[in-house]
């Protein structure tokens, strides 16, 4: 039987016009089969545990300082999935990556920073021997 290769994107950011950016462009990457979008640490959580996705894009900003401990529990539980902190400022990048965040994209980013980024964390590892 033939083994299904699926990419799967976790967007983990409050609803808005981001979250729509995002969502957009992930459709957009050819390596990218499927995106699903969480709006709070509990669905994130939950979400990552069902599907184990290849990369998830976490809002530092989702709920405050509970999400540092949402990102390590997201490590934790599916230790191969990569990880980029979208964060907005200085202060929240450097705990961010203390946290251990794959890649920090400061808000503002442009679309090819962001494609660029993903094409590269996806493309550095094995994306289908996962969880």
């Amino acid at each position: 039987m033939k083994k299904i290769e699926t990419t799967l994107v976790l967007i983990a950011t409050r609803s808005g016009s981001l979250q729509d950016s995002l969502v957009a462009l992930m459709t957009t990457i050819n390596i990218v089969n499927a995106v699903l979008v969480a709006e709070d640490a509990v669905s994130t959580l939950r979400l990552a545990e069902q599907h184990c996705p290849t990369l998830v894009i976490l809002e530092m900003d989702l709920s405050g300082r509970e999400t540092y401990a949402l990102l390590d529990q997201i490590k934790n539980k599916c230790s191969l999935t990569r990880l980029i902190a979208l964060v907005s400022d200085v202060q929240q990048l450097q705990k961010t990556e203390i946290a251990g965040a794959d890649t920090i994209l400061l808000k503002g980013f442009s679309a090819a920073s962001l494609i660029a980024t993903v094409e590269e964390l996806l493309g550095e590892k094995n994306l289908f021997d996962h969880c």
